[in-house]
Order: C-alpha cells, then sequence, then structure tokens
C-alpha cells in the first residue's frame, strides 16, 4: 500500500520547545538580580523575549545540551506518531545552527526511533523557510506560518495555539497530538472533519489499534 507523504515540523510541534527553553533559562538566570521565572505557557513572542528578557541570544540555549536534556515530547506525540506511521511517510522537517541539528538529531533518534526521514536545514540565523524542501503531493505540519505560507505541500495544517507567528494562518489548524491524528485519519479516509460521534468512536478505534498492533 502507498502511503502518503507527511512531513512534520520538529520545534513546538511534536516537542515542546518553549518550556524546555524556559527551564534552561530560569536555571541559567536564576541568580540575576533582575531575574523573573520564566512561564512559557506565557510567551507570545518569537523570539521568547516576553518570558526570558534576560537572555540576548536565544540560539544559544536552543544550541545548548542542557536544552535537550530537557525537552520533551508533547503529550502522546511518541505514541501518535508511531501510530501514524501505519498510514503515513513520515518525514522531519527542522531548521536550525549546525550545533543545534547535530544535538537534535541524536534526540529524535532516541525519542522517536521509528522515524528514519530526516530532513535538517542548517541556517546560521534560524530564518523560518522550508521551500527549499519539495513537498508536493504531501501533507506538512508547522507551527510557524512562514513555513506554511512557503510551502508549495498540497495540504497544510498549523500545529498547536494560535500565536503571534502563526495568527495570520487561516487554513487548517490541530490543538495537539490526537487533535492531529483525528484530523489527520480524516484526511486518509476522504472526510474534511470530524462530523459526529460516531466518527469520533471509529478514529478512537482506529488510534488504539495501531498502537497496541505492531
Amino acid at each position: 500500500m502507498n502511503k502518503m507523504p507527511l512531513i512534520l515540523d520538529v520545534d513546538d510541534s511534536i516537542i515542546n520547545s518553549t518550556q524546555s527553553f524556559a527551564e534552561c533559562y530560569n536555571l541559567l538566570y536564576k541568580n540575576h538580580t533582575d531575574f523573573a521565572e520564566a512561564d512559557w505557557t506565557k510567551c507570545n513572542k518569537y523570539d521568547l523575549s516576553d518570558i526570558a528578557p534576560l537572555q540576548t541570544d536565544p540560539l544559544e540555549i536552543f544550541s545548548s545540551k542542557l536544552f535537550f536534556e530537557l525537552v520533551k515530547p508533547f503529550p502522546n506525540a511518541v505514541e501518535v506518531l508511531e501510530a501514524l506511521t501505519k498510514h503515513f511517510d513520515i518525514y522531519l522537517c527542522s531548521i536550525g545552527t549546525s550545533q543545534n541539528i547535530k544535538l537534535k538529531l541524536d534526540y529524535i533518534e532516541k525519542t522517536f526511533p521509528f522515524i528514519e526521514n530526516i530532513l535538517p536545514i542548517v541556517n546560521k540565523h534560524c530564518i523560518m523557510n522550508k521551500s527549499m524542501i519539495n513537498m508536493e503531493n504531501k501533507i506538512f505540519i508547522d507551527n510557524v506560518a512562514s513555513n506554511l505560507f512557503s510551502s508549495n505541500a498540497s495540504i497544510k495544517m498549523c500545529y498547536g495555539e494560535v500565536k503571534s507567528w502563526n495568527e495570520e494562518w487561516k487554513g487548517r489548524r490541530c490543538s495537539d497530538m490526537l487533535d492531529m491524528y483525528n484530523k489527520l485519519i480524516c484526511i486518509v479516509h476522504g472526510q474534511n472533519r470530524l462530523d459526529n460521534n460516531i466518527l469520533n468512536h471509529n478514529i478512537l478505534a482506529t488510534f488504539h489499534n495501531d498502537i497496541i498492533i505492531k
């Protein structure tokens, strides 16, 4: 059976990078005179300066070993992605500095060992544009609007809460990993949306079947 290719962003799409950044910041700056604890849930600036005003270069934290020691997948991410491998050819696509990408590849291998297709983009200033990746006839999920707008993917979906870096996106959205699974399975079965409790029940049954039968 030919599976539809699915390209997934990594940071803040399958792993909670903002939370890890805040935890790193709190450890690194806790003894600073002007320190105030960073609350990742209140972040609404892409450079995280609203929750971490003392740091001057966020890429230093994102490229640190400490960041990858603390970062965790979103709830259900491992189970959902492994279940989705039964329906899609999954690729992970991520932008970062050379050090960030090096550490991220190690993290992905340990955390998502069932995903073998990785599309790393080394970008010194981490400019958010993945248009160099040909996504024609593929599904693309990202949390950054500029990545979605610049992509030629056939189906695009924004992951997570509405934030300043994706508020202009008016297309498909998913709120969390289980919602992502639901919407992707709907696409597989030709459904545009979750219409009723029967469809919800069927999708839930599919998910449980996917994670039990490996």
